[in-house]
């Protein structure tokens, strides 16, 4: 009926608080009465000023800010006490300058921490996978890409200038996408597309043996002084040639059998082994 729905409009229009979520609202006067000091106090302490920690989970900005805030502190104790915010954490004997640094640390920390079943939850996942190894942390060797036939040092330089004029018209084009601004008139340079469309072309330029090339680009993406996106771009098709010549052609990949001796996601697969004619 009518009152019914009037009802739920009301409760659908109601606002929280604010002292329910900023303690920023949360305002004590000297002239407070102590029943209104007492419950600001109360208020304060419950106020739900920060997410849940499981919702680094959930929102990758507070993954990321809480990851961050972190790095920082752990870098912070190494440095005060040459020690790592971990092994403070777990230990029970703690200088006075060790106990603030904590106090200060879970004061500022980005995410609410209370043991909440959801938060709980999480760590208790965390932990399982701190146990587990599934790959061993080796350098990957990027070496295994690359043709193995050399270059100079000429070439890298004309490479990495190239790179430079790249990112800067990719910069320039970004920016007049934000601003929807972006239009034929540009000179042709309309989107990210044409950009490493160019970049491709004026990479052969430089360098026309795609397998010297590709050694360059492979150098400069896999030593961080270019995107490896655009290295794969550029030479993703002899990268793969690469690996198959130094496999014998032959690559190994899963099928679905269900006599299969390999397990993943209540399936069973079996590898499947193929010459691939290049």
């Amino acid at each position: 009926n009518q009152n019914a729905v009037d009802k739920c409009k009301g409760i659908i229009s109601l606002k929280m608080p604010p002292y329910w979520y900023s303690k920023k609202s949360i305002q004590f006067n000297d002239n407070d009465t102590k029943e209104e000091k007492e419950l600001k106090e109360l208020n304060w302490r419950i106020c739900a000023d920060k997410k849940p920690y499981f919702f680094a989970y959930l929102y990758p900005d507070y993954k990321r800010d809480y990851d961050k805030y972190e790095r920082q502190a752990n870098e912070n104790a190494g440095i005060m006490f040459g020690k790592s915010l971990k092994y403070l954490k777990n230990s029970d004997c703690l200088t006075d300058g060790e106990r603030q640094f904590l106090i200060n640390y879970e004061r500022k920390i980005p995410l609410d921490m209370s043991p909440s079943v959801m938060n709980k939850i999480c760590w208790a996942i965390e932990d399982v996978f701190d146990e587990m190894s599934f790959i061993p942390k080796k350098e990957f060797d990027y070496s295994i890409l690359k043709s193995g036939v050399g270059y100079n040092s000429t070439i890298l330089k004309e490479l990495l200038t190239l790179y430079k004029e790249y990112k800067k018209d990719s910069s320039i084009v970004n920016k007049k996408i934000a601003k929807k601004s972006i239009n034929d008139e540009d000179g042709g340079i309309i989107d990210k597309d044409f950009l490493m469309d160019l970049f491709y072309e004026n990479c052969y330029k430089i360098c026309p043996d795609k397998f010297v090339l590709c050694d360059a680009l492979v150098d400069l993406g896999y030593t961080n002084k270019m995107s490896k996106n655009l290295v794969w771009y550029v030479c993703g098709d002899v990268i793969i040639e690469n690996l198959l010549k130094k496999n014998n052609n032959i690559i190994s990949y899963p099928i679905r059998d269900e006599s299969g001796d390999i397990k993943c996601c209540g399936s069973t697969f079996s590898m499947r082994t193929i010459e691939v004619r290049w």
